[in-house]
């Protein structure tokens, strides 16, 4: 299991890994608990044949019962299956091997509510090279503007969207209208495993990043209690410019 490192490489001893013997089981292959110090609840990982299942939010007790059982096959059955909330694979802690890097910062504002479009559109208004878009809905269509005029003036722009929230009419016709416009469009698909493309942010000109909950959708500019934080660091944007690129279909 890739557990959490600090920056030097040490592990995270806020994080502590349990496993299940499977020998008393003819059919589950493997178990495995992670939990914080201290925390009631942890990710309940079970393998069955060549699947794997992370649940969500399993109690501490649970698993140690899980663990001692009889018959772990039969106590996952009765009070694990179908009691918890659950995803397909296992968590993004045994996908991807990643480092908790030291601690960047640098200039910050934060915008709330109806404060948050004007914050992003003065952004991609003053764009000079390159916006990166990863966006979960997107039906706004003064930010879609923007962003087609930041392109006629020779902005480099490349959006993600969430496929399912990308088939929504308003959507279509707003991702539409940015392709038309010389600016791609990857539809990100989750088949499962993964629920969402769930990332809302923009990185502008390798400098500048825009982060929050707020959607591009009216919905959310007039609507929502919303918020987003401006940061001006080139060492965010780096890593949020990778995080960019790790987005993909399943």
């Amino acid at each position: 299991m890739v557990s959490l490192v600090r920056a030097d490489g040490s592990p995270d001893a806020r994080m502590v890994t349990d496993t299940l013997d499977v020998s008393r089981s003819s059919w589950i292959k493997s178990a495995t608990f992670q939990t914080e110090v201290g925390s009631d609840v942890g990710l309940l990982v079970v393998q069955i044949g060549d699947k794997k299942t992370t649940y969500i939010d399993v109690p501490v007790k649970v698993w140690m019962s899980f663990k001692n059982a009889e018959s772990p096959g039969s106590f996952y059955n009765d009070h694990i299956k179908q009691q918890y909330e659950r995803e397909v694979g296992a968590p993004l802690s045994e996908t991807y091997d990643f480092v908790l890097d030291a601690p960047v910062t640098g200039p910050i504002q934060c915008a709330f509510n109806e404060e948050c479009e004007p914050v992003i559109l003065r952004q991609i208004n003053e764009a000079r090279s390159s916006v990166l878009v990863a966006a979960y809905a997107f039906t706004r269509s003064r930010i879609a503007s923007a962003l087609v005029a930041a392109r006629q003036r020779g902005v480099d722009i490349k959006v993600k969207v969430d496929a399912q929230q990308g088939d929504y009419p308003l959507a279509r016709k707003q991702l539409a209208y940015l392709e038309k416009n010389d600016i791609p469009v990857q539809r990100i698909v989750m088949r499962g495993k993964y629920a969402a493309q769930h990332n809302k942010f923009l990185v502008v000109d390798d400098r500048f990043v825009i982060t929050g909950s707020y959607n591009f959708t009216t919905t959310a500019g007039v609507a929502n209690w919303e918020n987003i934080v401006w940061v001006d660091s080139p060492e965010i944007a780096k890593r949020y410019a990778a995080a960019w690129a790790a987005i993909t279909s399943e």
